[in-house]
């Protein structure tokens, strides 16, 4: 192929018919979407939330349990949510200064104390208000609060599940393009630190490190250039136009 091709322009209404087609595709996806997910997760998180405010004592013993609770992950993510907001892995992990690796958190007890404490500094003092007040929650009130949580949780579950599946559809898009425009696919090299690393021109990798950064995809362009790739998945229409 020649490197001295133009590279394509775009016109304002080509870009409106290509992002037409993209909410398009956005609202089928949503509506072909199994229904049966966010029920199921809800009743999973159900027993995770049940099984914390049991093992812990309604949390009156959050800190007396934190090692079994913290080195299991269906407990720690259920930990997580009783903070409001909720905290994320990679939060927890800097605010309580601290792996979230189990082995290395049952050989390091302070370090479970801390990701407990750092939940506790930040809980939800509206669904778990018998915590800072020093009592035992009534029944109504452990009910509301473990549902509440399992919702969250499955929410943010479902969330997590929606980002990937866009992800992965996205680069099988991104690949498939490429096939269709001539490029091989190879194998991925380990790391790229070097342009000896990457692929040849007329090929492509999939995840890779690029450079000490992961790239979704890198292509050997054809005049030997290397191009990485991030397909990012966005649902909003400013993201989505800025992107565009």
């Amino acid at each position: 192929m020649s490197a001295f091709l133009a590279p394509p322009r775009w016109s304002a209404d080509a870009f409106e018919r290509d992002v037409a087609a993209a909410v398009d595709s956005f609202r089928r996806e949503r509506e072909q979407e199994p229904a049966g997910h966010y029920p199921a997760y809800v009743d999973e998180c159900l027993g995770t939330m049940e099984e914390l405010i049991e093992l812990t004592v309604d949390l009156s013993q959050l800190r007396e349990r934190a090692v079994e609770v913290v080195t299991a992950p269906h407990l720690l993510e259920a930990l997580r949510f009783v903070a409001g907001p909720f905290i994320s892995v990679d939060d927890l992990r800097v605010i309580a200064r601290t792996t979230l690796a189990p082995t290395r958190l049952r050989a390091d007890p302070e370090a479970a104390g801390r990701i407990v404490d750092s939940v506790l500094t930040g809980i939800d003092q509206r669904r778990f208000a018998w915590v800072p007040e020093g009592r035992e929650p009534s029944e109504a009130e452990r009910q509301a609060a473990v549902l509440a949580s399992a919702t969250l949780m499955a929410t943010e579950r479902v969330r997590t599940m929606r980002r990937n599946d866009a992800k992965t559809a996205q680069e099988g898009a991104v690949a498939a393009a490429l096939l269709a425009a001539g490029f091989t696919p190879v194998e991925r090299p380990r790391a790229i630190r070097t342009l000896e690393d990457a692929p040849a021109p007329g090929e492509f990798c999939d995840e890779v490190d690029f450079g000490g950064r992961k790239a979704d995809l890198v292509v050997g362009l054809w005049d030997r250039r290397r191009m990485p790739l991030e397909c990012k998945v966005s649902n909003s229409m400013t993201n989505s136009f800025k992107r565009v």
